[in-house]
């Protein structure tokens, strides 16, 4: 199954390649809706993941993947996300120990909610690190590893304004739709009349 985590996890304990905040990345908490977070969430057709918030006011969510190989064995492993959000971006932040505590850091990404969709751009290591490496973002490098000093109104200003382009990897996004929402949408596929003109297709 191609699971959430196979992207997000995989790419974030691999241990190469990383960058890590030492908070949960972003100035504070979303104003989480728990009504359109909650539920069912795929990937390409296939689930990914499962979302229930644990709390609501510190938007706090645990994301759980079934991670066995078998569909009549379920082995589920869940994480608990911080959704933060700076400005004007909305950033998804995850502990990088095993145990969740926040001792060894947060593994972070951007990403974007609509109603029954969500876009995660990951850090683009390559841009973090020259501007980690000129001093322009306070933090050091470990092992193929960047680890960020601190977040700050500046830091986030810096990043959103774009003055040192585009810090996320804009290009390959991970994309996840809501189940009820994906079934909806392959409905309305199947009962669209191939010959109608192109107008009807859009509506």
């Amino acid at each position: 199954m191609k699971s959430f985590m196979a992207m997000f996890m995989l790419v974030f304990l691999a241990g190469c390649n990383v960058v890590v905040s030492p908070t949960p990345f972003g100035l504070k908490p979303v104003c989480l809706h728990s009504e359109h977070i909650i539920g069912t969430w795929e990937n390409e057709g296939e689930e990914a993941c499962r979302i229930t918030v644990h709390d609501q006011t510190k938007a706090l969510i645990d994301v759980s993947v079934n991670e066995a190989s078998t569909p009549n064995q379920p082995k589920w492993r869940t994480v608990r996300a911080h959704l933060m959000c700076g400005n004007k971006w909305h950033f998804f932040s995850i502990p990088m120990a095993e145990d969740g505590s926040p001792k060894d850091g947060y593994l972070f990404a951007c990403y974007s909610f609509t109603l029954g969709r969500i876009c995660v751009w990951m850090p683009d290591f390559q841009k973090f690190k020259k501007l980690v490496e000129a001093g322009t973002i306070p933090g050091r490098i470990e092992k193929g590893q960047i680890y960020l000093k601190e977040v700050t109104p500046k830091l986030i200003d810096m990043i959103e304004s774009e003055e040192h382009g585009l810090l996320f990897d804009w290009q390959r996004p991970f994309i996840l739709q809501k189940k009820k929402e994906a079934e909806k949408l392959n409905n309305q596929i199947q009962n669209i009349d191939t010959n109608a003109p192109h107008s009807d297709l859009e509506r």
